[in-house]
């Protein structure tokens, strides 16, 4: 019914499931013991099949209720399946010239907000790695080439924002936790490097520096691939998008913001 009204651009009817579904997503009831019996669980599967054809505008209501699970019913698996389906929404290889990339951008900037400032505790490991890779996915949407120019500025903080948070998670020890973050990270950066997005990549050798740190040691072997992609991010760059009468002073520019890290790495060879 929701994919036919989608279709056939019946809004009231979207309006009229969307409410229904906001309301199941808020009927929290953490003493259920049995997965099933969650109301959010039903709608969430509903809104995993009709994401893809739902309007912005219902989306954005359906997914902030999602975001408010956790303070309802904690880290339940409902809440990793909810993040879980926002690594897929956001994670669909789209076309630009496709009307639905422009719509998931729009979505993508509504919803970073939410997810940069929720909260993150380790009491349960999956729940921090699902929402890394959530807060990854749809923090990389708006990295793309044809983005940028259009986004607004306080965007390219949040994008910031989103970088701290994940890189945070690597003072955690847990394994889980660690990969998740390193998944995350390479996925973003990655991500920025193919959409051009330089002005986010400039800030990551700063960011990275306290994870050469000796306290951070234990981190290392996710750490340093990420320091990885963020050097291979800017040479992809380089190589596609810099003329070669600029290629010298782009370097320049960008080695000096590098040269501290480059050292910390080097210097980290023999610890």
């Amino acid at each position: 019914i929701i994919k036919k009204a989608a279709a056939g651009g019946d809004q009231q009817s979207l309006d009229f499931a969307t409410q229904h579904l906001v309301q199941m997503i808020a009927c929290g009831r953490t003493n259920k013991k049995d997965v099933d019996e969650v109301p959010a669980k039903h709608a969430l599967t509903l809104v995993r099949a009709c994401g893809p054809v739902l309007p912005v505008a219902n989306l954005v209501a359906l997914i902030e209720e999602l975001l408010k699970l956790p303070g309802l019913i904690g880290q339940h698996p409902v809440c990793i399946e909810a993040f879980d389906f926002l690594e897929e929404h956001f994670g669909t290889e789209l076309e630009p010239e496709d009307a639905a990339y422009t719509a998931r951008a729009e979505l993508a900037a509504k919803i970073l907000p939410a997810l940069v400032t929720a909260p993150v505790t380790m009491l349960n490991v999956n729940f921090v790695a699902a929402f890394a890779k959530a807060l990854a996915k749809c923090a990389a949407v708006l990295c793309g080439e044809r983005l940028l120019p259009s986004l607004p500025s306080e965007v390219a903080v949040l994008k910031l924002s989103a970088a701290k948070k994940l890189l945070g998670l690597f003072a955690e020890h847990d394994p889980t936790v660690l990969k998740g973050a390193r998944n995350a990270c390479l996925d973003y950066f990655t991500a920025a490097g193919a959409g051009g997005d330089l002005a986010m990549l400039d800030e990551l050798p700063e960011l990275c520096k306290p994870l050469l740190g000796h306290q951070s040691k234990g981190a290392w072997r996710h750490v340093l691939p990420v320091v990885t992609s963020v050097f291979i991010s800017l040479s992809e760059i380089r190589a596609a998008r810099v003329g070669l009468p600029e290629i010298q002073a782009w370097t320049e520019s960008r080695f000096s913001r590098s040269r501290v890290l480059v050292e910390m790495l080097v210097s980290a060879r023999g610890k």
